[in-house]
């Protein structure tokens, strides 16, 4: 998915089975943005950290353009600070040369930081705060702790709509025309 104006989904969740689905949509997602020129961050397991960096092409490897950040801080903002502080600290991303900024996250590692309740409440606000603007974020969400947690049905549910759109197999499903979200 690229940026392009006139682009409504901005908040868009996708499912993967295994650590190794995860590289492979995360590796994929990443590298369209540095292609494009676009500021690239993600948050995962620091194991997964080194494995992300080595799959990506060498040339992206150093760039600045790349970045391993905390989504914890823009959840935090959120919570002391509301929507407006979150819109005030997503503005800082665009400073320098950027104009444009993905966003990727393992939703399992946040929840096991601070909690589910924290994450569902951050993920509701984010449509209306992402809005209009040149930030991209995708919520990456395992099906494996799902299934394990006996959780599989609300998840989906709560994934589903709290998104504007899903990423399957390379294609972006607009969660909102599909009557999906609710």
């Amino acid at each position: 998915m690229s940026l392009e104006s006139g682009s409504t989904s901005r908040h868009v969740c996708s499912l993967y089975y295994g650590k190794e689905h995860f590289l492979v949509k995360t590796v994929q997602f990443l590298s369209q943005g540095l292609k494009e020129g676009e500021k690239v961050l993600y948050y995962a397991e620091s194991e997964l950290k080194e494995q992300i960096l080595e799959a990506l092409d060498e040339h992206y490897q150093q760039a600045a353009q790349l970045e391993f950040i905390s989504e914890l801080e823009l959840i935090k903002v959120y919570l002391q600070r509301g929507k407006d502080g979150l819109q005030e600290e997503l503005g800082t991303f665009f400073a320098g040369e950027f104009s444009k900024v993905r966003v990727l996250y393992q939703v399992s590692k946040v929840v096991k930081e601070v909690g589910q309740e924290a994450v569902w409440e951050f993920e509701e606000v984010m449509n209306e705060v992402l809005e209009d603007s040149n930030l991209l974020v995708l919520c990456m969400y395992d099906v494996i702790d799902l299934i394990e947690k006996d959780s599989l049905n609300f998840w989906l549910e709560q994934a589903l709509n709290c998104h504007q759109s899903l990423l399957s197999a390379g294609e972006y499903l607009d969660l909102t025309k599909n009557g999906l979200v609710v």
